[in-house]
């Protein structure tokens, strides 16, 4: 059976490069992956303060955010391989792998999305009274800063 790869596209429109990235730190924090958790709150304060297209054009791909995407990306990869390979087994017997697989998605798959959950739960957005830690005051100070230079260098343009 083995993983699909994700599906970019819809109705002939293809997801784009900050969507994926946000798909992405999501799966990092699902997955437990060290710095995902904290790049996602600040991509939330972010969002909150009104610097969404900011954001998702230019923080995502540069900087301090872009970096954890990648690593998030190869170990999700690795992690794919390993269980792909372990579904050999689920071939012998449709039915009893079809239940066994529909139990392992199951109790892999709720803790994931529980830690997503929490550290959703935990931002700007979806908390006024939301204090953000060194680590993620630090992201956006980062963020603003890579804005100001590039707002710099495209008006000496």
């Amino acid at each position: 059976y083995g993983f699909p790869e994700i599906d970019v596209t819809e109705k002939g429109k293809k997801f784009d490069t900050e969507t994926l990235n946000i798909l992405t730190l999501c799966l990092g924090v699902m997955y437990g992956v060290a710095g995902a958790n904290n790049a996602l709150k600040a991509v939330a304060k972010a969002l909150g303060n009104g610097i969404q297209k900011q954001l998702m054009k230019k923080a995502l791909t540069k900087g301090t955010i872009y970096p954890i995407v990648r690593n998030v990306a190869k170990w999700f990869g690795v992690r794919m391989t390993k269980e792909v390979f372990t579904g050999f087994f689920k071939h012998a017997v449709p039915v009893v792998g079809g239940v066994i697989g529909g139990g392992l998605t199951y109790v892999s798959f709720k803790p994931c999305c529980d830690k997503l959950k929490a550290s959703l739960q935990d931002t700007l957005l979806s908390n006024p009274d939301h204090a953000a830690t060194d680590e993620e005051k630090e992201i956006i100070i980062d963020i603003e800063d890579a804005e100001m230079t590039e707002s710099v260098e495209e008006t000496e343009e």
